[in-house]
């Protein structure tokens, strides 16, 4: 993979350099048509004079001495050139003192002049190699070459002359060299001079140069780049330098020694041209940087967190921070995990012993050296063999996801390739056909997820099947998106989400681009759980099934999008002088949002910090970008550039997280309903006042999502669905409108900040909602108003609602069990009044049933059953609980509609401590 990613950034590079080649024969001639102009007549005149002759015949005899089987006299010729006809030429050129002055001055300037414009088109090719290499869009070199003018001028003033005076420092050594040694050793001391000193100068050029013109960091902070690559590095660069252009000048003189215009057409411009995209490959390479992260992934020898022992713990510090912001989810621990445990240990049962089963993977030679090692760390723990082998990780609907680790219970490449082995002879039973159209796989930034997305491919390859392989980081929807654009049979994301950093997961998605079904799902957990011997499969990683992605999937999917917005004479208007801070969180996003919004002309400051794709997320606790502390760097960064918009997408790019500036002029971080719904009336809005809403026009939300959805479809006239938790549900309508024709799908949305415009994918997009975010504060700074303002004007028209996510962790190897246990107690229960609040009625989705306790009649809903209790509160206001499907967490949602903020806020606490004793009562 590294070398496969250097050649690609390589080649890249290479596409792109000629366009400095053509500037600089440009620049050539032209300088030398200023030069035969005004100077060329005092060259001629010192051209034609006695000293120059007998210079050149001197200069002729003394290299003719060189040639083998000549019978000149090499000493002499020597001593003559030196000591004779070159002080002579000396001596005639301070008689023409003031001519020679002339032409230097002369030919400085042009070539001062020739380097000034040469150093300000680096830095078009700079913005047009960063497009190659970080966005899927593309940025012509003109564009680029007048929006960079005057950071190029600036940097030229800096650069050229001290650039120049270098390079004239280095032809007086070698001419001093040549003087003061003879001949051989002097031509010795030149080409070393040459080479080291050269070297030198890309070694340091190679980090500050790409920083400026590729990073746009400024001068100072460009030069430091260089400093923190540490001196391993900086030693390592120079040393390839020290070679490659020794092996430069070799090449060039055998190549002009056949013919010079060979080497003045051919090897001297491919000279230039490899030296210059080296400085970028060496510089994205060594310090691993955005796109080709996967350097830094590759040269770290040993994951440090693998080792860790961070299973007594449930969520790291992320669960101690959530209780304590006012910003995050509430969560309650039920008790911790060590407690649990025991437990577990003093009385529940076990499918299996884990500790025979501890020893067996142990002691098996079949197990990688890391899990030995990891294993062998555990050896007198034995809550922690069991949490890792009393269970097996559970296949959901949502595919597996856990901490990562070596074990039956843990996110492994074993319990990858046990899983992906199911699903493969889930495919082999449909037939060739399907083998043939294959599975395509992506993965995010998480630790482990390149390895588990390898594994995968060789294992559906052993099984025959082709596997489409993403060569780099991809977001959750374009995966949906190269499912349906390749038609494959299924699609696999390697990703665990917005979940902390021990966590990664496993996701299979159905031919429709949406999660498999549970019908089909339910056949793969089938075969998958009749491989009881996890280390027993293998797969073949370097079969001729493993083909790559096409790289014009990303260039149509950017199109997609662009497709789909509102608002173009906004963001004409307002793109370009747009104050917005957008945040990757250091995943998956950072690519296709910038190069949609690049597309679009709508400027955005980048969180620099968070670009990398560091595994560890080390600038934030958690990767959820729904936290206001995720979005800390993105605030600073907009109160410094006075920004009223904050927006992050999460690891996999599945998930928004958006930050609004109050009218007190302090950002808050919205709910994921919040900002479903400022995207909801602006996109009912723009589609009502261009006059192109279809007449059948529908929007789907999850029955968990905010009730104010309602009211805002009810006032545009548009359709409103509710499905069951869980994207797919939506794009099954999606699938089911496309083919009966009953609807037309504008905007489908979760409250868990998953949203989606077009049917170009399946499954949450925040690419397209990063897009719809930006264009509408383009499209409220073009009519005058904030974001901030429009979301009270809605507060003001529908009434105010207040939407609270609270989740109740459970912890050890039944609490799952234990989750649904208690949703299953309370559908026993009938409760008519929580905290004061009459409940109208009551939902019962396992069973899809709606009991009316006002009329008291039972009702059948249309809707997939689900494990879920739903409580209509009087007023228009609900309470929902559930079992998480991938998290051991009890989720509670509270959607409360009141006359203002305070009262909402009120209301909110007698209703959670209603809920939390019904829960207490629903336990025991």
């Amino acid at each position: 993979m590294r070398f496969r990613n250097t050649l690609h950034l390589f080649v890249e590079n290479f596409k792109n350099t000629y366009k400095i080649l053509l500037i600089k024969l440009i620049l050539a001639l032209v300088g030398g048509a200023i030069l035969c102009t005004f100077i060329l007549p005092e060259i001629v005149q010192i051209g034609t004079s006695e000293a120059w002759e007998k210079l050149s015949a001197d200069f002729f005899t003394f290299f003719t001495t060189m040639v083998p089987g000549h019978d000149g006299n090499f000493d002499e010729a020597y001593k003559q050139l030196i000591q004779g006809s070159l002080p002579a030429f000396g001596t005639y050129l301070l008689t023409r003192a003031g001519e020679i002055v002339g032409i230097s001055i002369g030919t400085v300037l042009v070539s001062l002049a020739a380097k000034f414009v040469e150093s300000i088109c680096y830095f078009a090719l700079g913005d047009t190699l960063d497009d190659r290499m970080q966005t899927y869009g593309e940025m012509t070199f003109s564009s680029s070459l007048v929006k960079n003018l005057g950071r190029a001028c600036k940097y030229s003033l800096v650069y050229v002359p001290i650039a120049f005076l270098f390079d004239v420092a280095v032809i007086a050594l070698c001419y001093l060299s040549l003087v003061a040694f003879k001949i051989f050793f002097g031509l010795f001391a030149s080409v070393i001079i040459i080479v080291v000193l050269q070297a030198l100068k890309l070694t340091l050029t190679c980090f500050w140069m790409p920083a400026m013109t590729a990073d746009r960091h400024p001068l100072k902070k460009a030069m430091s780049v260089a400093r923190k690559a540490g001196k391993g590095q900086f030693w390592k660069t120079f040393s390839v330098y020290v070679i490659l252009i020794y092996l430069i000048i070799v090449v060039n003189v055998l190549a002009i020694a056949c013919t010079f215009a060979s080497g003045l057409i051919l090897t001297i411009p491919a000279s230039f041209a490899l030296l210059l995209c080296f400085q970028y490959v060496n510089y994205y390479t060594v310090l691993g940087r955005r796109y080709f992260i996967t350097y830094d992934t590759i040269s770290v020898n040993k994951d440090k967190g693998d080792n860790e022992h961070f299973f007594n713990r449930v969520l790291d510090e992320a669960t101690a921070h959530e209780e304590k912001s006012g910003d995050a989810p509430i969560t309650e621990v039920v008790e911790d995990n060590a407690s649990q445990k025991e437990n577990n240990a003093n009385g529940k049962e076990n499918n299996m012993d884990y500790q025979k089963l501890y020893q067996a993977w142990l002691n098996d030679d079949r197990l990688c050296q890391e899990g030995k090692a990891e294993l062998a760390a555990i050896a007198g723990d034995a809550k922690e063999q069991e949490y890792r082998f009393g269970a097996e990780l559970e296949f959901g609907t949502a595919g597996m996801r856990g901490f990562i680790g070596y074990g039956t219970n843990m996110m492994n490449i074993y319990s990858v390739m046990r899983a992906t082995q199911g699903l493969s002879q889930f495919i082999c039973g449909l037939g060739e056909e399907a083998k043939a159209r294959g599975v395509v796989i992506s993965f995010d930034t998480r630790r482990k997820s390149d390895v588990f997305a390898k594994a995968a491919a060789g294992v559906l390859a052993k099984n025959g099947i082709k596997a489409y392989l993403f060569d780099d980081v991809h977001p959750v929807p374009m995966l949906s998106y190269a499912v349906r654009y390749l038609k494959t049979i299924a699609g696999i994301m390697v990703t665990a989400s917005h979940n902390p950093k021990e966590y990664n997961g496993y996701k299979v998605y159905g031919e429709d681009g949406a999660q498999m079904s549970p019908e089909d799902t339910a056949t793969v957990v089938d075969y998958i759980s009749k491989i009881d011997d996890f280390l027993s499969v293998s797969g073949d990683e370097n079969s001729p099934l493993i083909v790559p992605v096409p790289k014009k999937l990303d260039e149509d999917y950017i199109n997609e999008l662009s497709a789909l917005t509102l608002s173009p004479k906004a963001v004409e208007a307002c793109g370009a002088d747009l104050k917005l801070v957008y945040t990757p969180v250091h995943g998956s996003g950072y690519v296709p949002v910038m190069a949609i919004l690049n597309k679009l002309g709508i400027n955005v400051t980048v969180v620099e910090e968070q670009t990398k794709k560091d595994t560890e997320f080390s600038t934030v606790k958690v990767p959820n970008p729904e936290y206001k502390e995720t979005l800390s760097m993105g605030i600073e960064l907009a109160k410094k550039i006075d920004a009223s918009v904050v927006f992050g997408t999460d690891p996999d790019s599945d998930r928004l997280g958006v930050a609004l500036k109050n009218a007190e002029g302090e950002f808050v971080a919205l709910s994921g309903n919040q900002v479903g719904i400022l995207l909801l009336d602006y996109i009912l809005q723009r589609m009502t006042e261009d006059n192109v809403m279809p007449k059948n026009a529908a929007v789907v939300k999850s029955f968990v999502t905010t009730g104010m959805a309602k009211a805002l479809c009810e006032d545009y006239g548009v359709a409103l669905y509710e499905t069951p938790v869980g994207f797919k549900f939506i794009g099954e309508k999606i699938k089911q409108w496309e083919k009966d024709g009953k609807h037309t799908y504008v905007f489908g949305f979760e409250e868990s900040c998953g949203y989606l415009r077009g049917t170009h994918a399946r499954d949450k997009d925040a690419v397209v909602a990063s897009m719809l975010c930006a264009e509408m504060v383009c499209y409220y700074a073009y009519v005058k108003k904030s974001v901030f303002d429009r979301l009270q004007e809605i507060y003001a028209k529908y009434g105010y609602v207040l939407d609270k996510n609270v989740s109740v962790q459970y912890s050890g190897l039944n609490a799952m069990k234990e989750m649904n246990a208690v949703v299953n107690a309370l559908k026993t229960m009938k409760v008519e009044d929580l905290g004061g609040f009459k409940v109208e009625a009551f939902r019962d989705y396992s069973a899809a049933k709606r009991y009316d306790y006002v009329n008291g009649t039972v009702s059948d809903m249309d809707i997939p059953k689900c494990n879920c209790v739903y409580y209509e509160v009087a007023g228009g206001s609900f309470v929902c609980v559930r079992p998480s499907g991938t998290e051991p967490k009890l989720k509670i949602y509270y959607s409360l509609r009141a006359k203002d903020e305070a009262t909402a806020n009120a209301d909110l606490e007698k209703l959670q401590k209603a809920v939390s004793a019904l829960l207490e009562k629903a336990k025991n």
